[in-house]
């Protein structure tokens, strides 16, 4: 489950609220000042924020052609990880449109503010975390995070109250508590869940198996960063060793092959031979793109489009110089494409593999043409499978997944799997066909129970 808010170009198209002054905005997009600034009198600064008293770090801009289009300005060079810039650094929240099933702004983050704050590493890497010793501290950080937020009423108040105090095994949802709001507990709060039933030492029937048996549990922690990949929160033993925990609400969000698995593949040592994993991570450091950039959620999109062109479609250097600038090229006009483009385009067209529902709708298809058939490969590869599976036995973690329908019922139900024991499936088809920026995600994997 991903704590609060992901990288902004995920948000697009959905109102932004701003929490001070309740105004709504449609969010279109995110832009960095020294783009922006090309074009004197485009936009207008709305809200403003400053990292110190002297130096700017984004701000809410109004797109000057439209009044109902808005942004998030960057006086940054990227969007990283560190940057921590996102709608709540403006006091603002995304919302869903009319009828939005996440009401109550309960984001994990926000519940774990009890803690104490320690650098460790996580994932391979150094992250700021929320540090609790007992049940205790954990359900009192839950409990003010809570009493802290205006959305929250007295009802869901309560309803975690009781079950803090409680066996822990069964949530009494109240009449006015909405399915919605069930579902958004699930999500944020039921990361913390299974924090508060280990160090209350809750195993049986909460989980489906006890992996915790004959350890002894030092801590809970959970990185404070929402944008942190790969794991939500682990254990520390008391002789130091870690067990990471990646937390789902039922089947959960799939994950990035980009951001929580590429940088393994790179950074590892095992022979991979001429597998597709292996011709991804290639095509990565080909053109310049770093773990780091990965990491920071930067170059995926490259990626794609340098396999795509090189080895889905197999262009020459002479056919097409730049893979990554036919996106450019079709983002910029659609309607007449450059040579390069069009080359792609029809390529595409004769490529056997790819659906032709997909190809109905060239060249904004582009993108998710080369996810979906990135995807394919990936799950027809028994080399990459094998390869995928073992990377994933090294960062041993478990998959925790909170059974929704007994959820709803208001029983706790973890399912754990051990990530070297899951079966990896592959899905492209996040990217929509008619999305040449593919919002929704590229290529994403899932843990899948046998």
């Amino acid at each position: 489950m991903a704590r609060g808010l992901t990288h902004p170009s995920a948000h697009i198209g959905k109102p932004l609220v701003d929490l001070d002054t309740k105004q709504e905005y449609v969010y279109e997009g995110f832009q960095f000042y020294s783009d922006l600034k090309k074009v004197p009198g485009n936009y207008s600064i709305i809200k403003e924020v400053n990292k110190s008293p002297s130096v700017k770090s984004a701000a809410l801009f109004k797109f000057n052609k439209s009044n109902k289009k808005y942004g998030i300005l960057y006086y940054a060079r990227s969007v990283t990880s560190s940057t921590k810039i996102n709608a709540g650094t403006f006091n603002m929240q995304y919302s869903g449109r009319k009828g939005a099933t996440e009401n109550l702004g309960i984001t994990s983050d926000k519940l774990i503010k009890g803690g104490k704050i320690q650098n460790r590493v996580l994932n391979g890497l150094p992250v700021n975390c929320a540090v609790f010793s007992s049940k205790r501290e954990l359900s009192e950080s839950i409990l003010n995070g809570l009493k802290g937020n205006l959305k929250v009423g007295p009802q869901v108040f309560d309803t975690v109250k009781d079950y803090l105090g409680s066996d822990l095994t069964k949530f009494n949802w109240q009449q006015g508590i909405q399915d919605s709001d069930v579902n958004e507990l699930g999500k944020y709060l039921g990361e913390l869940v299974i924090g508060v039933c280990v160090l209350g030492k809750k195993f049986s029937p909460v989980f489906s198996e006890n992996i915790f048996a004959g350890k002894q549990i030092k801590e809970f922690i959970v990185p404070d960063d929402p944008s942190f990949s790969g794991v939500d929160s682990a254990f520390v033993l008391n002789d130091g060793t870690l067990i990471p925990i990646s937390s789902k609400l039922g089947a959960g969000a799939k994950a990035s092959v980009f951001t929580n698995l590429l940088p393994k593949v790179m950074g590892s040592k095992k022979a991979m031979g001429d597998s597709v994993i292996k011709q991804l991570a290639d095509s990565a450091k080909k053109i310049g793109i770093s773990i780091e950039d990965l990491n920071a959620k930067r170059g995926a999109k490259d990626i794609v489009y340098e396999y795509g062109v090189r080895k889905i479609l197999k262009l020459s250097q002479v056919e097409v110089p730049d893979p990554y600038q036919v996106f450019r090229d079709i983002k910029q006009n659609p309607n007449k494409l450059s040579k390069s483009a069009k080359a792609v385009v029809d390529a595409i067209k004769k490529n056997p593999n790819i659906d032709e529902n997909v190809k109905a709708k060239l060249p904004m298809s582009v993108t998710s043409a080369f996810c979906r058939e990135i995807a394919r490969r990936l799950n027809a590869d028994e080399a990459s499978q094998k390869i995928v599976t073992e990377i994933l036995a090294g960062k041993n973690f478990y998959q925790a997944n909170l059974d929704l329908i007994k959820w709803k019922k208001g029983e706790v139900y973890f399912k754990l799997l051990l990530s070297g024991n899951a079966n990896v499936g592959f899905v492209g088809n996040k990217a929509a066909t008619d999305d040449l920026e593919a919002k929704q995600g590229l290529v994403n994997y899932e843990l899948k129970y046998s």
